[in-house]
């Protein structure tokens, strides 16, 4: 509805004083069951809304909210045999790097490895810091597994809801450093 009414001409802004009710999942494997529902059902929408074989590439940034709400920057919208869209950040560089680390070791590539592995090792420590609490780096660390789960299920939900739809769809959530406390 909101895509609609977007192309409609009317802005969708957030309103912090709005009641929206969720369903709780009480448990790590309906969580994460929940998170899977909603990357698989993104293709479908992506697919539904974007006009004809087009590969995106796209970006999170947030940093002008006043203007645009949604904050996803395209870096490439170009013509692609099949409907795809690539949203990259902090979480898909991550498991980039440690693939092309492992890669590299595996064919003997020391090197490589090394350079993958320090930026796999950068992009995960960017990824646990987002939302790092020092007074309680325990339970901040707990909540970086939790967010972790949910975004590879998002991700995972995306991949084969894409496959489902005959399309590329490797998205994430929006993983955000959070207000300072006051």
């Amino acid at each position: 509805m909101s895509i609609r009414v977007a192309r409609a001409g009317y802005a969708l802004w957030y309103e912090p004083s709005a009641k929206v009710c969720h369903v709780d999942r009480h448990t790590i494997g309906g969580m994460l069951r929940q998170w899977f529902g909603y990357g698989a059902g993104h293709p479908y929408l992506y697919r539904k809304h974007v006009p004809g074989p087009r590969l995106q590439v796209c970006r999170l940034d947030l940093s002008n909210r006043a203007v645009d709400p949604v904050g996803v920057r395209c870096l490439l919208d170009i013509w692609f045999p099949i409907p795809a869209l690539v949203v990259v950040n902090v979480f898909h560089v991550f498991h980039v790097a440690l693939g092309v680390a492992l890669a590299a070791a595996w064919w003997g590539a020391p090197t490589v490895a090394w350079l993958a592995a320090g930026v796999a090792l950068l992009a995960g420590g960017w990824y646990v810091s987002l939302r790092f609490d020092w007074r309680r780096p325990w339970l901040s660390l707990a909540l970086a597994g939790l967010r972790y789960g949910a975004d590879l299920a998002f991700v995972l939900g995306g991949l084969l809801g894409g496959l489902r739809q005959g399309a590329l769809f490797l998205g994430v959530t929006r993983t955000r450093k959070q207000a300072p406390r006051t």
